[in-house]
């Protein structure tokens, strides 16, 4: 698409003005062709101001005034009644045609370059966070280095210990947080894949069990896995599978007071697996229901609202739907379904 406003400075732009031309030529041409049917002074602007709105949507500000220009020499040439009345009032529909055309133009020329500027923000945005993702991890990995090597040096039981586990929670919250930041982005634009192969979901299951069993200590809440009945293979992307379980778990956790109790459960539905984490925390508004799975939707200071915006995207790039089911003061219910027994794929998420 030709930028409006500039059409005429860069290489190539009068293309833009030949085309006005031609296509101005064509519609005036097939109008007058149209004459048995609709009548040779009626339905004129019905032809005309559509093709102005493209010339100018698609070719920029100067071609639209050029078709504007050729439609309204073309009303006097071709379409004008012979009439004793002045020359305004004569030729009154000309000028008003010529008039919104042009408003027309300049409306479309601010919408678009209303877009370029948001284009242009947007790319800005998007190169500041690669640029702040890439200088970020590295010193976050040497604190993790570092917090391993001061604590491999610890005798047992030292009360520096635990402070230094702080330490590293804190590193790898904020490389959650910078994933979930160019994740989120990736999804936006349709870039974000998951590769898909059969993966045994028992090992995955004790897997988030041991991560998340120690969080689920501090915070002094249950945390119960069940493993499905059975084989209980999947068709999934691993390491996808475990970034939404995990971002549901740690929802759940965060959300659930001490004492409560914390579910992780794969249950076989034959030709798939639902996966399901439930708690019995403060659960969700019945109006906050609708809205969890948005954007930087947030209803708590303690979350970014990115967590369940992006679980939902990547459980919908594996074929599935992410559900939610809560009563306030009695928990929540997060859960999805993945297929069973297909053949190794790569798909994108939409």
């Amino acid at each position: 698409m030709v930028e409006s406003g500039n059409s005429g400075s860069r290489p190539g732009a009068w293309r833009g003005y030949v085309s006005s031309v031609a296509l101005a030529a064509v519609v005036v041409a097939g109008r007058i062709a149209l004459d048995p049917w609709f009548g040779h002074y009626h339905n004129r602007h019905l032809f005309f101001l559509p093709t102005v709105m493209f010339v100018a949507w698609l070719w920029g500000f100067g071609p639209g005034l050029l078709a504007t220009t050729l439609f309204s020499v073309a009303l006097r040439l071709f379409f004008a009644q012979e009439t004793s009345e002045g020359f305004l009032r004569a030729n009154s529909d000309i000028f008003l045609f010529a008039l919104v055309s042009g408003a027309v133009c300049g409306l479309l020329r601010s919408l678009q370059r209303a877009r370029q500027r948001a284009d242009a923000s947007t790319q800005s945005r998007e190169h500041l966070l690669a640029v702040v993702a890439h200088d970020l991890t590295n010193p976050l990995n040497a604190v993790k280095l570092a917090e391993e090597g001061i604590r491999s040096s610890l005798p047992e039981g030292d009360p520096m210990e635990r402070r230094l586990k702080a330490i590293r929670r804190g590193a790898e919250r904020m490389e959650r947080l910078i994933r979930d930041l160019v994740d989120s982005t990736r999804i936006e634009h349709g870039e974000l894949f998951v590769t898909r192969r059969p993966e045994p979901v028992a090992p995955l299951i004790q897997e988030l069990a041991q991560l998340f069993g120690p969080q689920a200590q501090e915070v002094e809440v249950t945390l119960e896995a069940s493993p499905p009945a059975g084989d209980g293979i999947v068709d999934c992307d691993r390491d996808r599978l475990m970034q939404i379980l995990g971002n549901l778990l740690g929802n759940a956790l965060k959300f659930t007071p001490p004492g409560g109790h914390v579910g992780l459960r794969a249950v076989d539905r034959g030709d798939a697996v639902r996966f399901e984490v439930e708690d019995n925390g403060s659960g969700i508004r019945p109006e906050h229901l609708s809205h969890v799975f948005e954007r930087y939707r947030t209803f708590d200071a303690r979350g970014t609202g990115l967590g369940l915006f992006i679980a939902k995207s990547l459980v919908e790039a594996h074929g599935g739907a992410l559900s939610v089911e809560s009563e306030l003061g009695r928990g929540a219910k997060f859960w999805f379904d993945i297929p069973r027994r297909r053949g190794t794929e790569v798909t994108g998420s939409a």
